[in-house]
């Protein structure tokens, strides 16, 4: 299980500069000013866990959640677009 909680700005929906942004927890957060970051946000006042912001959508996989930046452990590829080579046997089962 993940110890953080995913902040993806939603530029593709409300524009470049959008104060919109979607967590990995299913909520939606609005900011007046500025990035998470920029507003020392720390945590999701949604699940508690620790703020991991996105400026744009991360690849991500669907069953265990690695990325590009954070593979399996053993190391993983995309077989899918969302979907890694280490859970690919999984799915199957």
């Amino acid at each position: 299980m993940s110890k953080t909680c995913k902040w993806i700005s939603r530029e593709e929906f409300y524009g470049e500069y959008s104060d919109h942004w979607s967590t990995d927890c299913g909520q939606v957060f609005v900011l007046n000013d500025g990035t998470p970051g920029d507003n020392n946000m720390k945590y999701c006042c949604f699940c508690g866990k620790k703020i991991k912001q996105l400026l744009k959508q991360e690849r991500t996989c669907r069953v265990c959640g690695c990325t590009d930046d954070q593979a399996c452990e053993g190391g993983c590829h995309w077989v899918e677009d969302d979907l890694c080579s280490s859970c690919a046997p999984k799915e199957d089962q």
